[in-house]
């Protein structure tokens, strides 16, 4: 350590004891220098342990002792102040060296102690290490072998010599050399252990040793595999194709193909020069199919494709929608079966058939039509018969009802995108100067933060949620980055049902609220969900309304059929409830 940072210490310590030391730091003594050198003889390789313990027996909490060391006694120290007591030093050159420990108070007393140590020299193994480029490569690349970050103490990279045992099996492939680079090509694909002995003037040594790996890969053949059939089943012979293979820098090279239908590495085909290749495979399932392409040199790529093969023609599965299923004779009412498909046949190729009065006879007029807007003239239920038929013959049927009911209001269609890429729809009816939806709303919000606000069904019957919709937290109505009801559409306020009961006039009744009932509402009994209780579906349903007391409770809008109640309460936060939703004419 030089004077000046000597200096500098001191006056650090100084200035710690003038800013920190308490009224009781007023301890001071004198410091013993004092250590033991192990082993206390040794040569250049030896790594000496020096304890200072002793120096500390002393060290009081108020004013500690710190320590330095100078190795080799030239003034300058070459450790700081510390506490530690331990240190490990090692001599590189041969010499005469003072070790010199300085041990110091936080108050400034000093005491040193020295120890001579006659350091020979000494000889030490070299330690050998060396890396390959590239590491894994194929049987015509020239891999190039560096030792030159092998390490001697005594003696510099030029005076060692270097051989190499290139394959692992424990024969020197070369004689010592003063070159600590060399290039090898290997003549056989497979994993080697190479290694390097590293040999010093003092014909002391070192070996060290490297895995890489040697291929027949050539990363300039790209293998592309397509197959004509989807979905493939047992009945298939699949025609793979290899044709759009290629050669980087070469891509009208002839190439070779081979195919391994189960990746098992039992080849069907091995080597073949047609990039075609049929196969029948009689077994269900997913599997993985191996495609090699090799070139001239017997270098090659591989690709695996997966490959899903179906029993035998399977029937469609037939999805009916109905956009509004509630109405009145003025109703235009929606319905389609876009979410229907078939495993084997393309969408618009199946065929499309629809009987809107279960008459047993398919309404001609509808035919491969995949939506239909039709009205119904008198009140009644009238049952849906939704037929699919794919190219195979076989078909399947979706059944549903829509009810149409006496009224007079106007009524129309909501069409929700939000959800996915089948839209949700509600039917609608206009009361007053206000549109209400005739259902609950079934959004599902499809990801964070409002994803949990949209999964709670009535004790988890998910066939339900169509008729009865989601069971909705207090927090879903307040958080602005979820909407459960679409845009230009809002939760209704107090006030919106209190005008609706103005509106439906004074004698109005809880059944014409509820399903078929003068409102044209087609309210449900959907019951309600507190803590993890669901309870009173078929006698009660509230909705939670935008308005909340002055104190931050909300007022919910509260029928109860058993006791007659129609009404608003004000409650707690701790339910799910179903919503509705408005929107101003």
């Amino acid at each position: 350590m030089n004077s000046r940072f000597s200096t500098f210490l001191s006056f650090v310590i100084a200035f710690l004891v003038i800013a920190c030391e308490p009224e009781s730091a007023k301890n001071d003594y004198q410091p013993v220098s004092e250590f033991v050198v192990s082993p206390d003889t040794g040569n250049t390789t030896t790594v000496f342990q020096f304890d200072a313990n002793p120096s500390l027996v002393s060290s009081l909490e108020d004013n500690p002792v710190f320590l330095r060391w100078d190795w080799d006694g030239d003034g300058n120290w070459d450790k700081m102040y510390t506490s530690g007591a331990f240190y490990t030093h090692r001599f590189y050159q041969k010499g005469t060296y003072k070790v010199i420990l300085e041990a110091a108070t936080l108050l400034g007393r000093k005491d040193t102690s020295y120890f001579t140590i006659i350091v020979p020299q000494g000889y030490s193994a070299p330690r050998a290490a060396f890396f390959v480029s590239p590491d894994s490569a194929n049987i015509f690349t020239e891999f190039t072998f560096d030792a030159s970050g092998s390490k001697d103490d005594e003696d510099s990279i030029s005076q060692l010599l270097f051989r190499w045992d290139f394959d692992g099996d424990l024969n020197w492939d070369t004689d010592f050399s003063s070159d600590p680079i060399t290039k090898f090509v290997f003549a056989e694909d497979q994993l080697y252990t190479s290694r390097l002995e590293v040999k010093d003037p003092q014909d002391m040594r070192g070996i060290a040793s490297f895995n890489l790996k040697v291929t027949r890969l050539n990363d300039q053949v790209v293998p592309i595999m397509e197959f004509e059939c989807w979905p493939c089943t047992i009945e298939d012979t699949i025609r793979f194709d290899a044709s759009e293979s290629y050669i980087i820098e070469d891509p009208n090279a002839q190439l070779s193909y081979s195919w391994d239908i189960f990746a098992d590495n039992h080849w069907e085909l091995e080597n073949s020069s047609t990039p075609f290749f049929s196969y029948n495979i009689p077994i269900g399932g997913i599997h993985k199919i191996k495609l090699r392409v090799t070139d001239k040199d017997s270098l090659y790529m591989e690709t695996i494709t997966e490959v899903e093969i179906f029993p035998v023609n399977t029937p469609p599965v037939a999805d009916l929608v109905l956009g509004n299923r509630y109405g009145n004779s003025s109703t235009r009412f929606y319905l389609h079966g876009k979410g229907s498909w078939d495993r084997e046949t393309r969408y618009l190729e199946t065929k499309i058939q629809w009987d809107l009065n279960d008459d047993g006879v398919w309404d001609s007029e509808f035919d491969d039509q995949r939506e239909v807007w039709t009205y119904f003239d008198k009140p009644g239920d009238y049952p849906i018969v939704f037929m699919m038929t794919d190219t195979h013959g076989k078909s399947s049927i979706a059944l549903d009802t829509i009810r149409v009911f006496p009224g007079n209001h106007q009524t129309d269609i909501l069409e929700d995108k939000r959800g996915s890429y089948l839209p949700e729809y509600y039917g609608t009816v206009k009361i007053g100067s206000t549109w209400w939806t005739q259902n609950n709303s079934r959004y599902v919000s499809p990801g964070p933060p409002a994803s949990t606000y949209s999964n709670d069904i009535y004790k988890g019957q998910a066939d339900s949620v169509y008729l009865y919709g989601y069971l909705y937290p207090y927090a879903a109505l307040t958080d602005d980055r979820f909407k459960p009801c679409p845009t230009g559409w809002r939760i209704p306020s107090l006030e919106d049902w209190n005008q609706l009961m103005t509106d439906l006039g004074p004698d109005v009744r809880i059944s014409d609220l509820l399903l078929g009932g003068s409102s044209e509402l087609h309210l449900r009994l959907t019951g309600y969900r507190e803590a993890s209780t669901y309870t009173r579906k078929g006698r009660i349903v509230n909705y939670y309304t935008s308005t909340s007391t002055v104190t931050g409770h909300p007022i919910l809008w509260y029928i109860d059929k058993l006791l007659n109640k129609n009404k608003s309460v004000i409650a707690s936060r701790m339910y799910n409830l179903p919503v509705r939703c408005v929107k101003d004419n």
